[in-house]
């Protein structure tokens, strides 16, 4: 990732995280949603220092340097299989419980929540460092990767609804104010 653009990912990220508590502390928002919002936020602001820090990429890196130190390396791919499909067996197990727990969700809360998981799972996907989703994501198609639109995208699922829920407007007044 260029320099810029991993600098606008970190930006994005800690951007939908203050959104996320902006539209938490809206002065509509129900405790349940304020909970919710407040969640995102957090679970934003996490993905934010991962991303900041590089803490998968050093994860994948000691996962690197244990296949080597193990010898099975070159014999890696089928592992890295099977870890894969079980993110993202665990992403849509988690969605699913997520979706169901949090009933009734707004539009825009269940958006979030969906963006918030997809980037969990795409975060985790992305460390397995499988050769065949690398090269998807890291080959430029007109100057422009794979995984920034991915994972930009991501974070606009999560961004856009938070922005919505804060800007939400109050409801007008039921009576005229006396002067």
């Amino acid at each position: 990732m260029t320099p810029i653009m991993w600098w606008v990912t970190v930006a994005a990220y800690w951007a939908t995280a203050v959104l996320c508590g902006l539209a938490a502390y809206h002065r509509q928002a129900t405790p349940r949603s304020r909970r919710l919002w407040a969640m995102l936020a957090v679970v934003m602001a996490l993905l934010g220092i991962n991303k900041q820090g590089n803490l998968v990429g050093r994860l994948t890196t000691e996962g690197r340097l244990l296949a080597w130190t193990g010898a099975w390396y070159q014999n890696r791919a089928g592992l890295q299989i099977a870890l894969a499909a079980i993110v993202v067996l665990l992403a849509g197990g988690l969605l699913l419980w997520l979706l169901r727990r949090l009933r009734p969700l707004s539009g825009p809360e269940m958006t979030a929540v969906v963006g918030v998981v997809y980037l969990l799972g795409f975060a985790l996907v992305r460390a397995i460092s499988l050769h065949a989703i690398d090269a998807f994501l890291y080959r430029p198609v007109l100057g422009v990767y794979p995984n920034w639109l991915l994972e930009l995208g991501g974070i606009a699922l999560v961004a856009v609804p938070a922005l919505l829920a804060w800007r939400r407007p109050l409801p007008a007044p039921s009576e005229p104010l006396s002067g």
